[in-house]
């Protein structure tokens, strides 16, 4: 079941999904969460070379350590990377000119036309690592993961529906939060209370959220 977003009471619901009960978030814990996210995932690295690449006057140089930083380093895709990396040293005027073309696109709120821009670079075809490019080219666009996607049940074709969720939540949260924050919130409660949870980084947090993980019945509250 897709997000519920309740202004009037300035909260997320998180349905019941494939890996974690129903959880509400306030609006007012986004931040707290999303602090938490950042300090387990690096996007300070691609957010860098985001910068960098647009400063640079969009450089080819800068263009492949952009698909690094967003594709390795941030979204942890090393086989994607291992696959396509000689293709972009290849292929680097269409990979920079398409990458030119998504950031414009993005830039000027049109998400629908930055994923046409992103699809003829290999590696990039999937809303996964496709949204991932968005979100540092707009934070009003959050990343829809394979994680997002089975536990809050929305489909590829579905991005759009999910970015109207993360906007309309963003706008019930302090001034400054944007769509990309309200999805790594999200993202990390379901790291967090996650049964199967593998990773001690997202372990380690669970002393934090007691709401999410010493048992009580759902819907936790967050």
């Amino acid at each position: 079941m897709p997000l519920v977003v309740n202004a009037a009471a300035g909260t997320i619901t998180k349905q019941a999904g494939a890996l974690t009960p129903t959880f509400v978030i306030r609006c007012a814990t986004v931040a707290v969460l999303n602090a938490a996210y950042q300090a387990v995932v690096n996007t300070g690295a691609a957010a860098n070379a985001v910068q960098a690449w647009v400063a640079g006057g969009f450089q080819q140089a800068q263009a492949i350590p952009l698909l690094h930083n967003i594709i390795v380093v941030f979204g942890i895709g090393h086989r994607t990377w291992g696959r396509w990396n000689a293709w972009y040293v290849a292929n680097i005027n269409q990979v920079n000119a398409q990458l030119q073309l998504a950031h414009a696109s993005a830039g000027a709120g049109n998400w629908v036309g930055a994923l046409a821009d992103l699809r003829p670079i290999k590696g990039l075809g999937s809303i996964a690592y496709a949204s991932k490019i968005l979100r540092f080219f707009n934070p009003a666009f959050p990343v829809l993961d394979s994680r997002i996607m089975a536990d809050c049940g929305y489909q590829p074709q579905q991005y759009g529906q999910f970015v109207a969720h993360c906007q309309a939540a963003a706008a019930l949260c302090p001034v400054g939060t944007t769509a990309a924050n309200v999805e790594s919130a999200i993202y990390t409660a379901i790291q967090i209370n996650y049964p199967q949870q593998r990773k001690r980084v997202w372990q380690g947090l669970r002393p934090a959220y007691p709401a999410l993980c010493l048992g009580a019945a759902p819907p936790y509250v967050i």
